[in-house]
């Protein structure tokens, strides 16, 4: 009795599968697994992040916030009709008419993730800055005189003041030379400072008869 008793126990305890190894089994594929996940979630957390930033710098780029304009020749008819705002720095006052000037478009977003500064050669000296490279404009509604360039040069060119244009309609004069009538300000809202204001109540300039109806389809 005894011996057939022990024969079934020692039988039953062979039959019963060894837990040990089936553990291991099933923790070894826990931890494949879940590396294999985290390795495609690192790959999709990488794809994910080129793909904004692709989209971003794409879109920043057609949004033309980036875009340096360099001379009127460059301006659409629709940044006319639209009356456009441009962040500028001043440059010279042309010698040979006092009304208009020259500056530099320097736009925002290029000066902050692209470092942008104004070129050496308009640093050095605004002379030797080529027109090519310059925004010609017209302070709209006024006639500047010739007195007034002591002035312009100590209060903007020297410093190559930062000024807000508003560009209102393009036009030409001494018979070749495209030149941007704009509303010109000195300061952001609230405190916005008109520059042909400055200029006539110094005594540098006279208001001239033009109505801004006649600049809304920036022709």
């Amino acid at each position: 009795m005894t011996d057939s008793s022990s024969l079934g126990r020692e039988s039953s305890s062979c039959d019963k599968p060894p837990r040990k190894p089936m553990r291991r089994q099933v923790g070894r594929l826990v931890v494949d697994t879940q590396q294999l996940i985290d390795s495609h979630l690192s790959l999709f957390r990488a794809g994910l992040f080129v793909t904004i930033v692709a989209s971003l710098t794409v879109s920043i780029k057609l949004s033309g916030l980036l875009t340096r304009v360099n001379n009127i020749e460059e301006m659409s008819s629709w940044q006319f009709a639209r009356r456009k705002k441009l962040r500028v720095r001043m440059i010279r006052q042309s010698r040979q008419d006092p009304s208009i000037f020259y500056v530099y478009h320097t736009p925002f977003l290029r000066r902050l993730l692209l470092q942008d500064e104004l070129p050496q050669n308009v640093v050095a000296g605004s002379g030797k800055t080529k027109e090519s490279d310059l925004i010609a404009l017209r302070p709209f509604g006024v006639q500047v005189d010739e007195s007034s360039e002591e002035w312009v040069w100590s209060n903007f060119v020297s410093s190559h003041r930062p000024l807000t244009i508003q560009l209102l309609r393009r036009i030409q004069v001494n018979g070749s030379e495209n030149v941007a009538s704009c509303s010109i300000a000195l300061t952001t809202f609230p405190l916005a400072r008109d520059f042909a204001h400055e200029l006539v109540s110094h005594g540098y300039a006279e208001w001239l008869p033009e109505n801004l109806e006649n600049y809304d389809n920036g022709s």
